[in-house]
């Protein structure tokens, strides 16, 4: 596997990881979350993108309203926001031809800083040459229109990812808008696992162009290695940039996962710039405890550049219904500085709708409360004869 992303949940509590590309068949996804008081969360995924098409002689359809402008509790009348009331449409249908093909049809009206869009889209979803692939049109009512083409497969035991698109006079929040909207773009991925006498090896390339109507040129370039087994995991990522046919940066991160034992793991990763010049840029280390309510960690941030060093040092307990802990920073320049910390949730999810706090979040959790029994005597009653 391949650490994709790095990344911090917003003020909102959203967290996006976007353009992740997926392999022909089953891709296992895994998410690692760690709370400001030491909490550490896990999800995993499985997104099988192949055989996806819908069953011959079946049709489906979707219809999706968004209002992504209004709050659903409002605070303040401040900052009102002018899309207020306007709301995304998107109806969606979709034939299955035979068990190779489906085909589809859509209408989405989108409101946009400047006004409402609508767009018809038709399209195909195909399996073949063992993979999968789509063929798409996306034409703007008034405006230009878009070919969009996508292939999927295996080959030789390398995940092959391809998509190209042509634009023709196409407006979108994706393709962008006037001077500065799309007119070409392609993407290429390729990945390869395979099981090594010192672990399972993982390589990975890929590159994405496009060309707007600015005449402007872009292409992105990303290489990746990983080796792990049980215990250690080794990464390598290199992220390139060229501009108008010349190539203005490669930067990279070398990443060590290490667990020591069950309870006790070691992490650090190092940061580099390649090009223009070399250099080594940032330095991070982790060290981490956790057992049963207690958990620890002590983590280390050194500036290459600006000679800056942080330090930092948490401890937390669960006590059930909240979660208390102590903070510890240090900087070079500022000095020491330490900060106690609590967090609960309150939700309405007790007996009769009473409130229940508790230190792991309620946002996952059900208000509804329902019993199950097997009705033996078959009088629709729970009586002593039933279990």
């Amino acid at each position: 596997g391949f650490l994709h992303r790095v990344g911090e949940v917003d003020e909102d509590g959203n967290y996006e990881f976007e353009n992740i590309t997926l392999a022909y068949g089953k891709n296992d996804i895994r998410l690692l979350f760690y709370g400001p008081l030491g909490q550490v969360r896990e999800e995993t995924e499985r997104i099988d993108i192949q055989g996806s098409n819908v069953p011959k002689g079946k049709t489906h359809y979707k219809m999706t309203v968004l209002d992504a402008n209004n709050s659903l509790l409002p605070i303040t009348d401040e900052n009102e926001n002018e899309n207020r009331g306007r709301k995304a449409y998107n109806l969606r249908v979709e034939h299955g031809i035979n068990r190779f093909l489906s085909g589809y049809a859509a209408f989405v009206d989108i409101p946009t800083d400047f006004e409402d869009r609508q767009y018809l889209i038709t399209g195909v979803n195909f399996n073949a040459f063992s993979g999968a692939g789509r063929l798409e049109i996306n034409k703007e009512l008034g405006g230009g229109a878009v070919l969009d083409s996508r292939f999927a497969t295996t080959l030789l035991g390398v995940n092959i990812n391809f998509q190209n698109s042509l634009f023709r006079d196409f407006e979108s929040r994706d393709a962008g808008f006037g001077d500065n909207k799309l007119e070409h773009e392609t993407r290429l991925a390729l990945s390869k696992n395979t099981v090594t006498p010192f672990g399972r090896l993982g390589l990975s390339a890929g590159a994405s162009h496009q060309e707007r109507e600015s005449n402007s040129r872009n292409t992105n370039l990303n290489f990746g290695q990983s080796l792990s087994n049980t215990k250690l995991r080794l990464t390598n990522n290199m992220r390139g940039t060229v501009r108008n046919d010349s190539l203005q940066n490669l930067t990279g991160t070398v990443a060590a996962n290490y667990s020591l034992s069950k309870n006790l793991g070691f992490s650090t990763n190092l940061n580099y710039l390649f090009q223009p010049t070399f250099s080594l840029t940032t330095a991070q280390s982790f060290l981490r405890y956790r057992r049963d309510k207690f958990s620890a960690s002590f983590n280390v941030n050194q500036d290459l550049q600006n000679k800056g060093t942080t330090a930092g040092l948490l401890t937390a307990y669960d006590f059930g219904y909240f979660t208390a802990a102590l903070d510890l920073d240090w900087s070079r320049g500022d000095g020491l500085s330490a900060s106690l910390r609590t967090s609960t949730s309150l939700a309405p999810l007790g007996e009769n709708g009473k409130y229940q706090a508790r230190s792991r979040s309620n946002i996952s959790q059900s208000v509804v409360h329902a019993n199950v029994f097997l009705d033996k005597d078959q009088d629709g009653v729970f009586g002593p004869d039933d279990q």
